[in-house]
């Protein structure tokens, strides 16, 4: 039985209740259970009865708490409260040596938390601290990619 994105399905291997977020190839399935993101077999998830579509504004963009939360394709906005800030690090008004530790405490409890993806909002003055970011974002191994934000410069966007 094929699951459509944005159902909620039970895994029962866990016996906990997610959320698909995308639907693969060869009945694989990537599911959200609260902040962590794992991919299933079509076997091992169950209908969780009514289907809730995402919220959306007006423009049909996803929101969370009346927010626009922007998330790659395929994906949701991280679940509770506690991880949407998380998820989410300013480093204006830092030197480069202070944004660089935020940079590595914030990945640290983001991976603790089983989070997928941070965003770090740098800034676009000078761009010190951004090429300082990118570099220790390159030698990080728990990074398994990062962009620039098209829509804003000023913030990168971590994936793990």
């Amino acid at each position: 039985m094929p699951f459509a994105l944005h159902s909620d399905v039970i895994v029962k291997s866990l016996g906990k209740t997610g959320r698909v977020v995308e639907a693969g190839r060869d009945g694989r399935y990537r599911v959200r259970i609260g902040g962590v993101v794992m991919l299933c077999r079509e076997d091992d998830l169950a209908g969780a009865g009514v289907d809730r579509p995402a919220k959306r504004d007006k423009r049909g963009q996803a929101t969370a708490q009346g927010r626009r939360v922007e998330a790659p394709p395929g994906e949701s906005p991280p679940a509770s409260e506690s991880d949407r800030r998380l998820a989410s690090l300013d480093l204006h008004g830092c030197t480069v040596e202070e944004a660089l530790g935020e940079v590595e405490r914030r990945i640290d409890l983001a991976l603790r938390a089983g989070l997928d993806r941070i965003e770090l909002i740098h800034g676009r003055s000078s761009g010190r601290i951004k090429v300082a970011v990118h570099r220790l974002l390159r030698e990080l191994s728990a990074v398994r990619e990062f962009e620039v934000s098209r829509d804003n410069p000023g913030v990168t966007r971590v994936w793990f």
